[in-house]
């Protein structure tokens, strides 16, 4: 059993390659931010999912759509994320989205697996 020091917390999205050429998305460089704290994905419950497997870490095609991909974080329970920082490499510049207030309670509780 994979246990969380606050709760687990999951974030679907689609993503497509809008690219010209074939890419992956690493689940390494895709962050999680409550104001200015940042979390990285949590490797070990991705592991656990289809849906994390799916999108993260295998190749896209140019204008392939990845639907209801997972990212999986471990926040402190008092914590509110506000949002996501995307990147299509790690070390770029990314982006920023914002999460809807009303979808901000998807948690996980403390174990998973």
């Amino acid at each position: 059993m994979i246990e969380a020091k606050g709760e687990f917390c999951f974030a679907a999205l689609n993503v497509r390659n809008v690219g010209d050429v074939a890419a992956s998305l690493d689940p390494a460089c895709q962050y999680m931010l409550d104001g200015d704290q940042r979390f990285e994905p949590h490797p070990e419950v991705m592991a656990l999912d289809e849906l994390s497997v799916g999108g993260f870490g295998r190749e896209i095609a140019p204008g392939q759509l990845v639907e209801n991909t997972a990212l999986y974080y471990d926040v402190p329970k008092a914590s509110h994320p506000e949002a996501l920082e995307l990147h299509e490499v790690c070390g770029d510049q990314g982006t920023r989205l914002a999460l809807q207030a009303d979808l901000r309670s998807d948690r996980l509780g403390g174990n998973q697996g």
